[in-house]
């Protein structure tokens, strides 16, 4: 099965579900839709009985810049704020991983780790490239990593 979004890719092959940020010219900076997109993913993978795990990735060079500063600067220019339902978002997607079903791997790549930080909480194995875990201390950290 394959559905398109317009900041991820998604596609099950093999009993697995790949979630891709698909932003690469970014980062993979997440917009406003990205939070909402992966959560409706992650509902196609739980509802699907031909998906045993979930890989979510980065399309290019890093997985993800964090919060897309061109929207941020939009809504500056614009003299708007993040109102309480933008804020829920980033919840909501969490709730959506640690909830899931099935088992959810971040697979990390690249030098950006804006919002890559949070994600060990949110899944259920993280693999990181050998340069991206050089620039974090991961022997003080109290889960498993598994470098690629």
């Amino acid at each position: 099965m394959t559905k398109e979004f317009p900041t991820i890719d998604y596609h099950v092959e093999d009993k697995i579900a790949y979630i891709t940020l698909n932003r690469p010219e970014v980062g993979n900076a997440f917009a406003s839709t990205t939070y909402g997109e992966i959560r409706e993913a992650m509902a196609l993978a739980d509802q699907d009985d031909q998906v045993d795990v979930v890989i979510i990735s980065g399309k290019g060079k890093h997985f993800c810049a964090g919060g897309d500063i061109q929207e941020f600067n939009k809504m500056l220019e614009n003299n708007q704020v993040m109102e309480e339902e933008d804020i829920l978002e980033t919840g909501r997607l969490a709730k959506s991983l640690l909830t899931a079903k099935k088992p959810v791997i971040a697979a990390l790549t690249g030098q950006r780790l804006e919002l890559a930080l949070a994600w060990p909480w949110l899944v259920t194995l993280l693999l990181w490239t050998k340069k991206l875990a050089s620039t974090v201390p991961l022997s003080t950290w109290p889960y498993q990593v598994i470098l690629a």
